[in-house]
C-alpha cells in the first residue's frame, strides 16, 4: 500500500507539474504547493516509521538475518545500497525538514531536485526496501535468526510495550510536525497542518487495515496470488473512493 501511494504521488506530480486542468486544480492532491498533497506526503511518511517501529520489534535481531541470510547478488546489492547511499541521504533531508521547512507554496532545491519529488522518491525506495526485507525473513532459516517468536507475542507485558511504542512514535511525530510549524511557520500554519494529518491518517490506516484484511482471508480460501492481489487492490480502491 505504501509503495503505491508514493508512487502515485510521484506520478502525479510529474504528470501534473506545470498544467491546470481539472485533474490537477491547485490545492488538490497532485499539487506539490498546496496543503493536501504535502500532508499526505507526511502520513505517508508517519506510517512507514510506524511499521519500522513495529516490525523491529518483532524481529529484534533483523540485521543479523539480512547480514547472514541467503540471497541473490540483486538483492544484497539493492538491501547494501539503500543502507549506505540512502540512510544519510535520508537523515540529512530530515535535518533540513525539521530546521528549514519550506511551507505552503514554496518550493526547495536540494542538488538540483524539487524537496517534494526528494521525499517521494526515498520513501518509495524505503518502502521497496521494507517490503524486500520482509520477503527475505519469510524464509525458515532466515526467520530462525530474526529473533522472531510466538512466545513473544503472547507475552502480555512485552506485546503491551510494543503497542505502547507504537502509539508513541505516532505522537512523537505528530507532535515534532507541529512544533516545527510553530516555531519557523507560525500558528496558523501549523494547525491547518495537524488538522489535515489529523482527517488522512485514519483514512490511511483504513486502508491498509482492509487490504491487510482482504488479503489474509483470501490466502486461507486458497485462492492464487493473482486473485488475492485483485481483490486487495479493488478493496483499497473502493475504501479510498469512500
Amino acid at each position: 500500500v505504501l509503495i503505491f501511494l508514493n508512487v502515485v504521488l510521484l506520478s502525479g506530480q510529474f504528470y501534473c507539474e506545470g498544467l491546470h486542468t481539472d485533474t490537477c486544480f491547485e490545492g488538490g492532491f497532485f499539487d506539490s504547493l498546496g496543503r493536501l498533497n504535502p500532508s499526505t506526503r507526511f502520513v505517508i511518511f508517519l506510517a512507514m516509521m510506524q511499521w519500522l517501529q513495529a516490525w523491529t520489534g518483532i524481529f529484534p535481531t533483523w540485521h543479523v538475518a539480512l547480514l547472514r541470510g541467503r540471497r541473490g547478488c540483486a538483492e544484497r546489492a539493492f538491501l547494501t545500497l539503500v543502507i549506505v547511499l540512502f540512510a544519510p541521504a535520508s537523515l540529512l533531508r530530515l535535518l533540513l525538514w525539521f530546521v528549514n521547512p519550506a511551507g505552503i507554496g514554496s518550493v526547495q532545491y536540494i542538488a538540483g531536485i524539487r524537496h517534494s519529488v526528494l521525499d517521494g522518491i526515498l520513501m518509495t525506495v524505503w518502502s521497496i526496501w521494507m517490503l524486500s526485507a520482509s520477503l527475505h525473513m519469510q524464509r525458515p532459516e532466515v526467520l530462525k535468526q530474526s529473533g522472531f517468536s510466538l512466545d513473544s507475542l503472547r507475552d502480555a507485558e512485552r506485546w503491551s510495550y510494543t503497542v505502547m511504542m507504537f502509539k508513541f512514535m505516532l505522537f512523537f511525530w505528530i507532535v515534532a510536525h507541529f512544533g516545527r510549524g510553530l516555531v519557523t511557520l507560525g500558528w496558523g500554519p501549523a494547525q491547518n497542518d495537524l488538522i489535515m494529518i489529523t482527517m488522512l491518517y485514519p483514512a490511511l490506516l483504513c486502508m491498509i487495515w482492509t487490504v491487510t484484511y482482504v488479503g489474509v482471508a483470501l490466502s486461507r480460501l486458497d485462492r492464487g496470488p493473482a486473485a488475492t492481489g485483485l481483490a486487495a487492490a479493488l478493496g483499497a480502491l473502493g475504501l479510498f473512493g469512500v
